[in-house]
C-alpha cells in the first residue's frame, strides 16, 4: 500500500493514516468474530431489554462489530476518501458513547469491557480525517491513481481494428425549452 507513496523518504500523512485505519478495521473484525463465536471478549456481557432475546441483541452487537471492522478496511485498502460514512458513524459513535456512560455510572458493566469500544472511535476519528484531508492520493479513485482505466475489457479474434468510443454527452438534466436559463437569457438579450 505504501510502493510508491514514499516521497524524499518519508510517508505522507493519508498513508499512515491508512495503514492505521487498516489496523483498527482488522482487530474491530476481529473482535466482531469473537464476539460471534462466543471467544474470550464475549465473556459475561449481556444485553437485557424488556421485549428482547439478550441473545438475538448480542448477535446484531456482533454483526455491528463486523460491519464496522470489514468498512474500515474497505476504506483503508481502496483509499478513497470515506466522506459518505461520517453521518452514519457519528450517530453510531455517538449513541455508542451516550449508552457506554450510561451503563457505567449506572454500575451495569466495568470498564475493562468498554475499552473494546476505543476501536470504533479510534477508527472514527481515523475516518474524520482521512474525509477532510484535501487532495493528494485520497481524493483520486483507485482506478485513477493505477493509470490501467478500470480492467474491464473484451477483446475478440474477429477484431482487426479499433473503434474508436463514441463521445459522451454531458450531462442534461432538463431539456432545452422555454423554461430554461439558457432560454431567459436569450430572452433578455
Amino acid at each position: 500500500m505504501l510502493r510508491g507513496a514514499l516521497r524524499g523518504g518519508r510517508v505522507p500523512v493519508a498513508a499512515a493514516l491508512f495503514v492505521a485505519l487498516a489496523a483498527v478495521g482488522a482487530v474491530q473484525l476481529i473482535l466482531g468474530l469473537d464476539q460471534i463465536g462466543g471467544g474470550v471478549v464475549a465473556g459475561g456481557h449481556e444485553h437485557t431489554a424488556a421485549a428482547a432475546d439478550p441473545g438475538h441483541l448480542w448477535h446484531e452487537s456482533a454483526a455491528w462489530n463486523v460491519a464496522v471492522g470489514a468498512g474500515y478496511l474497505f476504506i483503508a485498502l481502496r483509499r478513497v476518501r470515506p466522506s459518505g460514512l461520517v453521518p452514519m458513524l457519528t450517530a453510531f459513535v455517538g449513541m455508542l458513547v451516550l449508552l457506554s456512560v450510561n451503563d457505567l455510572s449506572g454500575g451495569r458493566v466495568d470498564a475493562t469491557r468498554l475499552v473494546s469500544h476505543g476501536f470504533v472511535i479510534l477508527g472514527y476519528l481515523l475516518i474524520v480525517t482521512l474525509s477532510r484531508i484535501p487532495g493528494g492520493f485520497v481524493s483520486t479513485p483507485p482506478g485513477v491513481r493505477s493509470g490501467a482505466g478500470s480492467g474491464w475489457t473484451a477483446r475478440f479474434a474477429d477484431e482487426e481494428e479499433e473503434i474508436e468510443p463514441a463521445p459522451r454527452p454531458g450531462l442534461r438534466l432538463v431539456p432545452r425549452g422555454p423554461m430554461t436559463a439558457q432560454e431567459e437569457e436569450r430572452r433578455a438579450a
